[in-house]
């Protein structure tokens, strides 16, 4: 009976692996975290939320819109990041994963014609400058209904210099920190930078008066160490929309840890628990 027990005990923990700590990118928080308070009221408290996976890290915007004015329309809430790696024990790439709680739709504001800005990943956190040129990659975020927006969205750029990346200021100049806030809607992306190579996915949701935006794509290896290298590791990561009223920015000097990927976590439970079975029915 108590080998049976054990057995059962180590079944359950394989079908949790396989479902621990997933993220799928369709704008639910839910998988990422649960908060505790009315998503309706416009004060966010980061006490009040609870992060499901102890390698997912986050960091809260100051309440209230900065540097400049609006409400909780063009309010910043909180982001939270994590990476999951193919392999612990090899530079052979992952996935990276952003969420965004925020008050500013993924539609922007149309009557004032301002609309959403795109992400920016600094891998190693070296800094990315005030027009945004030490960034490593930009994603489009946008959902304003309009052409341009439909055909950049869930595009991923790569900064390989002058030939493909670009990007504006905001609107208020003053708002140095909120530069920039996206990149150049001229800027046609290169064969390198396409969606399906990158398997790039952006998705967003809505919760009360949040919303939330959810960015997932594939890592190459010479980011991975960018990431993950305990010398010099780290990530920078920076979101506006567009007037800069709001702005968060990531500068994480802290390398990311190499978290398996749930997959990876399921093939374990099943190694042992196989190694369990064999063990009860050759005795």
């Amino acid at each position: 009976m108590k080998k049976l027990t054990k057995v059962l005990a180590l079944s359950t923990l394989v079908v949790m692996a396989n479902g621990a700590g997933a993220i799928t990118t369709d704008g639910d928080w839910s998988d990422w975290f649960s908060y505790g308070g009315n998503v309706n009221n416009n004060n966010w408290q980061e006490g009040l939320v609870s992060i499901h996976d102890i390698s997912t890290r986050t960091q809260v915007d100051e309440e209230g819109p900065t540097p400049g004015v609006g409400g909780q329309l063009y309010d910043i809430e909180q982001i939270f990041y994590r990476y999951e790696d193919a392999d612990v024990n090899a530079l052979t790439g992952g996935r990276l994963h952003i969420g965004l709680v925020t008050g500013f739709p993924a539609e922007g504001v149309p009557a004032d014609s301002l609309y959403a800005g795109d992400m920016f990943v600094d891998f190693g956190n070296t800094g990315g400058g005030a027009k945004g040129e030490f960034f490593d990659v930009a994603i489009a975020t946008s959902l304003r209904n309009n052409a341009a927006d439909a055909a950049r969205f869930g595009h991923l750029w790569l900064n390989d210099g002058p030939s493909s990346w670009a990007t504006e200021d905001v609107i208020y100049p003053q708002f140095g920190t909120s530069n920039p806030y996206r990149v150049n809607e001229n800027v046609v992306p290169q064969p390198s930078d396409r969606t399906n190579i990158w398997n790039t996915q952006v998705a967003w949701g809505s919760m009360g008066t949040h919303n939330f935006l959810e960015i997932s794509f594939d890592v190459a290896d010479f980011f991975e160490d960018a990431l993950t290298n305990e010398n010099n590791g780290g990530l920078g990561l920076h979101w506006t929309m567009e007037c800069g009223n709001d702005v968060i920015n990531v500068q994480d000097n802290t390398p990311l840890a190499p978290v398996p990927e749930p997959s990876t976590f399921a093939l374990l439970g099943m190694g042992v628990l196989g190694g369990v079975l064999r063990k009860k029915f050759t005795a």
